[in-house]
């Protein structure tokens, strides 16, 4: 194949992709979205995340991020965690309970990050239902070094690609849903 004619092609491909798969939310056409709709949307971006990123911050404000395999939401987006009861997360917890968890679906080019009051569970019925096996060789001794991580919602934003959801046009504030407190 000549330089021309490959030249045309990956041009003709390029233009493709982007038409199907807009990069940027702010392209995209702004459809409105029922709130039912949302709900579901944001429930399977969470459920199809494997992890999602807690984010606390420090008594002077600096935001900090972790990693985190989290449960699914419950039917009202409240969402459970485990922890090592000594980590910097749940001081972090008991100096400011204001967390946001961040869920990414790399394939459907959305997210959610869900705004909302972490509670600190230590239970032992609690600890019971919220296992994972998997965890097992991070919490030997569940009794002393497991702690659970209740987040209440407050607010919950969404963004995805794939469903056609994006932010406001000018702003890019994303839609939105308030939890009742």
């Amino acid at each position: 194949m000549n330089q021309k004619r490959a030249f045309r092609w990956n041009l003709i491909l390029l233009f493709s992709v982007f038409n199907l798969f807009p990069l940027f939310p702010q392209e995209m056409e702004n459809k409105p979205t029922t709130i039912p709709n949302l709900r579901q949307i944001a429930r399977e971006i969470m459920n199809n995340a494997r992890y999602c990123a807690l984010i606390t911050a420090s008594p002077d404000g600096q935001p900090y991020s972790r990693v985190m395999d989290a449960f699914a939401p419950d039917s009202n987006f409240v969402v459970w965690l485990g922890t090592n009861p000594r980590s910097r997360k749940v001081q972090r917890i008991q100096q400011n309970p204001k967390v946001t968890l961040f869920y990414f679906d790399k394939p459907g080019l959305g997210y959610v990050s869900l705004m909302g009051t972490a509670e600190l569970v230590n239970t032992p019925e609690e600890k019971e239902k919220h296992w994972k096996e998997s965890w097992e060789a991070f919490y030997p001794d569940r009794e002393k070094d497991y702690l659970l991580i209740k987040i209440h919602p407050v607010r919950l934003e969404v963004v995805s690609v794939k469903y056609n959801v994006s932010g406001d046009s000018l702003t890019w504030d994303p839609p939105v849903i308030e939890f009742a407190h």
